[in-house]
């Protein structure tokens, strides 16, 4: 469940006047935005903050343009500044006309050593959180001295907005009580609004970190060593404004709404982990033979075994594929299970048995069954197709839900298909991740027939005779999985070696009821 996306959803709806209705009673947001432009030319007047142009955005009803109008009667066409309607009752405004101060924090002199045990928060990118809060983790401190001398300009006020203008840019959060005394370092901002009034501080900074406010300022991000938001660019930030009674009441809807979307997202989570849960219970029943009914008139899976192995054989000695040493699992009469090779070599493998199967089911290794085949990496120096092309190169992010999705598909060339044209993939196999996420498996969809495959998965192939969708449930189990864990290269890099994959153990059911149990599987999975 993408919360994320709900939760910006519920902004975009905020920030468009769709949230809640709107009230004659009201007034208008103008109202508003005339006190609060009248006490800055006051406080500007008295010398108490940097004199500066006022403007004020309006809409002309005549060409349905946005206009920003000065007080020296300049007027410009910002129409293109502006993301959206708003209802009549709302005015755009930019947020140094509705600020007293705009600045950034600064960093205490003496590297290091500037910094005390206990003392004045000392408040950096890491301690805004995108959630509009301030947190305490990890916080650093200063002392009092340099907190009124050197680092005099950015001392905070409750309710002042902090940004975060290098780093991770674009986060807010809003200054409490319980956290001053406080300064901020050279990568946050803060902004100081001429009217407090919790709700106008809380609304500026929700509107501030929906989706569409954060573009904008990301567009005017300073390309540099860091990229970095420039004090300019956050004052010059427009944001919708409605009048003071419907922002109480879109703030205390939205965060309801968020509220909410959190209950959900957690009783999601919880329903998702025992779905997950069950999904194994039910394929690990199924490969113990728990789930489906066992009939006499199925032929034994030691036969079907037999006849794989000899058709292998076969193959080995055409030259048509690689010569193993493949084995067989059986069961001798003091019921111990033994694995007999091609070379003669036989070893006690009873302690290696996990559990008990039904009479007529074998215990197998992957490569009696199948052939384990690599992907391969793009040559150095080529890079993906800017085109769509003939060619598919499917990675391992492609890889999800037992299949491979159709989203951000990557080609390459012609040029490049024919370096690597051998190492493809068939709709008659199951991709197998080996590197990175190891051990996801799933079908290759009509769509991705004979495409490109990553050096980070394997192909099953040559399966048939066994039932393709039985191998990929007997492979997500548990069971398999952990022989997985068990057999992978803690390197750099964990990878999973092709021959590990080839010695991994199976149970394996008659063909005939591998065909039962994927059918009875499908619809438990479907239901769940």
């Amino acid at each position: 469940m993408n919360t994320e996306l709900l939760k910006k959803k519920i902004l975009q709806l905020a920030m468009q006047g769709k949230l809640v209705e709107q009230d004659e009673s009201d007034g208008t947001a103008e109202e508003l935005i005339d006190q609060i432009l009248e006490e800055k030319k006051k406080l500007m007047a008295e010398g108490k903050i940097k004199k500066e142009k006022l403007s004020r955005i309006y809409k002309n009803p005549t060409d349905n343009h946005y206009y920003e109008k000065f007080e020296d009667g300049k007027k410009i066409d910002v129409t293109n500044q502006i993301y959206y309607e708003i209802p009549s009752e709302w005015e755009y405004v930019r947020l140094k006309n509705i600020s007293s101060i705009i600045s950034k924090g600064t960093t205490p002199r003496g590297g290091k050593n500037a910094y005390v045990e206990k003392g004045i928060n000392y408040l950096r990118a890491e301690n805004v959180k995108g959630n509009g809060y301030v947190s305490l983790d990890n916080i650093m401190y200063i002392d009092e001295k340099t907190h009124n001398s050197t680092l005099k300009r950015s001392i905070l006020e409750e309710k002042d907005l902090l940004i975060c203008i290098a780093g991770t840019l674009g986060r807010s959060a809003i200054i409490t009580k319980d956290q001053l005394p406080a300064n901020t370092n050279q990568a946050v901002c803060f902004i100081r609004f001429i009217k407090k009034e919790d709700v106008l501080v809380k609304f500026a900074q929700l509107i501030i970190s929906s989706s569409l406010v954060q573009e904008s300022l990301i567009k005017q991000t300073k390309a540099v060593a860091i990229p970095n938001l420039t004090l300019e660019i956050i004052g010059n930030c427009i944001i919708p404004i409605p009048p003071l009674s419907e922002q109480i009441r879109i703030v205390d809807k939205i965060e309801k709404l968020f509220d909410a979307v959190e209950i959900i997202n957690t009783k999601y989570n919880t329903i998702k982990e025992l779905q997950e849960k069950l999904k194994a219970k039910i394929i690990d029943l199924a490969i113990k033979g728990k789930l489906t009914q066992q009939l006499s008139t199925d032929e034994p899976s030691s036969k079907l075994i037999e006849k794989i192995v000899d058709e292998k054989h076969k193959l080995m000695k055409e030259g048509k594929i690689k010569k193993e040493n493949l084995s067989i699992i059986y069961k001798d009469a003091d019921n111990q299970f033994y694995e007999k090779f091609d070379d003669g070599k036989s070893i006690n493998i009873t302690n290696s048995i996990p559990f008990k199967l039904p009479e007529n089911w074998r215990w197998t290794r992957l490569n009696a069954l199948l052939s384990v085949k690599g992907g391969k990496r793009i040559p150095k120096g080529s890079s993906f197709s800017k085109n769509i092309t003939k060619h598919i190169y499917i990675r391992v992010s492609d890889m999800k839900n037992n299949t491979i999705t159709k989203q951000d598909i990557k080609y390459i060339s012609d040029d490049v298909f024919e370096k690597i044209k051998n190492y493809t993939i068939s709709k008659k196999d199951l991709y197998l991740t080996i590197a990175g996420t190891i051990g996801k498996v799933g079908i290759v969809p009509d769509f991705f027939d004979n495409m490109n495959l990553t050096e980070n998965a394997v192909k099953l192939t040559n399966i048939e005779p066994i039932e393709k969708k039985y191998l990929m449930y007997c492979i997500n189990s548990d069971f398999v999985q952990s022989q997985f864990t068990d057999k992978t290269t803690q390197v750099a890099q964990p990878k999973l070696a092709i021959k590990r994959i080839e010695t991994t153990l199976i149970p394996l059911p008659p063909l005939e009821e591998q065909k039962r149990m994927v059918f009875q599987l499908q619809q438990l999975l479907n239901i769940l």
